[in-house]
C-alpha cells in the first residue's frame, strides 16, 4: 500500500468519525493519551506529513528547531525528490540579518533533531509564501521540486 493509498485510506475513516461526532474525531497520541480535533486541522496535519528515508516526519518539527537558531527569523520545511530515498528534508529560511552558515544550522539542529530529519538542503529566502490569511503556502514552495514527475509521495 503505497503512501497516498494510506492517506486515501485514512481520510475515508476520518470522514466516517468525523460524521459521527459532529466535525470531530478521535486522535491517539502514543500509547495513551487521547485528544479530539477538528476534521480540517488534522487533515491538514496528515497533508504536511513527509516521509524523509521512508520515515514520517513532521515539518513544524523541524522549523521549531530551526528557528531557534539566533540568525533564524522564518522557517518553512518541505520534502522535495530524492533517487535514494524517495523525499528528502529541504528547508527555506528567511535570516534575521546576516544568513547564516549552512553547516552552522544544521549543527545547530543536531542537538534537536535525530539525524534523518536534519535538512539535507537549506535555501535562503526573502520572505515564506503564504495566505491571505497568513499561512505558509507549502505547495507553492514544493511543485518546482516535483514538477514534471510522474510520481510525488
Amino acid at each position: 500500500m503505497s503512501r497516498e493509498d494510506h492517506f486515501m485510506l485514512l481520510n475515508e475513516l476520518i470522514d466516517v468519525g468525523a460524521a459521527a461526532h459532529g466535525g470531530r474525531v478521535a486522535v491517539r497520541f502514543g500509547t495513551a493519551e487521547l485528544s479530539f480535533t477538528e476534521v480540517d486541522q488534522l487533515s491538514r496535519s496528515i497533508a504536511s506529513l513527509l516521509a524523509a528515508r521512508a520515515a514520517p516526519l513532521y515539518p513544524k518539527e523541524v522549523e521549531d528547531a530551526l528557528v531557534g537558531h539566533a540568525q533564524v527569523a522564518e522557517a518553512l520545511v518541505i520534502g522535495v525528490p530524492s533517487e535514494q530515498w524517495g523525499e528528502e528534508v529541504a528547508a527555506f529560511i528567511v535570516a534575521r540579518g546576516t544568513p547564516p552558515d549552512s553547516a552552522a544550522l544544521i549543527d545547530h539542529c543536531r542537538a534537536f533533531l535525530a539525524g534523518y530529519k536534519l535538512p539535507k538542503q537549506i535555501h535562503f529566502i526573502d520572505e515564506i509564501p503564504k495566505s491571505a490569511v497568513g499561512k505558509p503556502l507549502r505547495r507553492a514552495v514544493r511543485e518546482p521540486f516535483w514538477a514534471g514527475r510522474e510520481r510525488r509521495i
